[in-house]
């Protein structure tokens, strides 16, 4: 009886060490840098260009992009973000939705038009996220989440999966001022499977990867990658597999 006495203290002892050392640890979130700030108001623009298959830019327009207004969906209020993508014959309007709390930073997304992509035998059996966990906290090298999932019966329809990857500093033209800019990197890849319309088909899959460069206090200076993949994530996904190129956009100007 005294040895399982003694046993039990010291296991709640461990516990309670373990739990005061999580406690200790636990960053305070007002200490992560703000890599998104969302700011009513804020405007930035961007150079949009398109890369070839070696990499090499051709300049195809300006992006404008502002916080305004606010929107109401399911009882929750987001951010209205304004983007305007200036090219050469017209001018293309996109609003996204986006709501910032301590644990990262959400889009809406209209999950009305997905039911195209899966046949009338899976609807009933269908999981759908509202929003896209764009970023969270705290942003860790290697540390990796899900950002969005769409499942059907036992088909991953659309997985978006983000990974931050390292702090890089990047040399940038902004507000008519060339300086380094310290920047965190996210991955971020996109898996489309299109399930079998009947039984004992064959699904098809496509892939898209593309990364975003935030700064602390900036926001988004940079992106790269597959159109599709940031199509998506701005909330178009009527037009997934159109328009497929790879896009960069770099921050030139930004105010508050």
């Amino acid at each position: 009886m005294r040895h399982i006495q003694i046993l039990s203290v010291i296991i709640f002892a461990a516990i309670v060490l373990t739990g005061c050392k999580e406690r200790l640890y636990q960053p305070d979130p007002e200490s992560y840098p703000d890599l998104f700030p969302l700011v009513k108001g804020s405007s930035f623009v961007y150079n949009v260009d398109s890369l070839d298959a070696a990499g090499n830019p051709f300049a195809i327009g300006k992006a404008h992009v502002s916080l305004r207004d606010t929107a109401s969906f399911l009882n929750t209020v987001y951010t209205t973000m304004s983007d305007s993508l200036v090219l050469t014959s017209e001018t293309i309007v996109n609003r996204t939705y986006i709501r910032k709390t301590n644990a990262g930073i959400y889009y809406f997304i209209d999950t009305t038009g997905l039911g195209a992509l899966i046949p009338d035998t899976l609807k009933r059996f269908t999981t759908v996220d509202g929003e896209i966990s764009a970023l969270t906290a705290p942003p860790i090298t290697g540390r990796n989440w899900n950002a969005y999932k769409f499942i059907a019966g036992i088909f991953s329809v659309i997985s978006l999966t983000a990974e931050y990857g390292n702090e890089e500093t990047l040399f940038m033209n902004l507000n008519g001022t060339g300086r380094d800019i310290r920047t965190r990197k996210v991955n971020y890849t996109l898996r489309i499977t299109i399930p079998p319309q009947q039984q004992g088909g064959t699904p098809v899959q496509f892939t898209f990867n593309g990364s975003g460069w935030f700064s602390e206090n900036i926001g988004l200076v940079k992106l790269e990658g597959d159109s599709v993949l940031f199509g998506f994530i701005g909330g178009d996904i009527t037009n997934l597999f159109t328009n497929q190129y790879k896009v960069r956009r770099t921050l030139t100007e930004y105010s508050f």
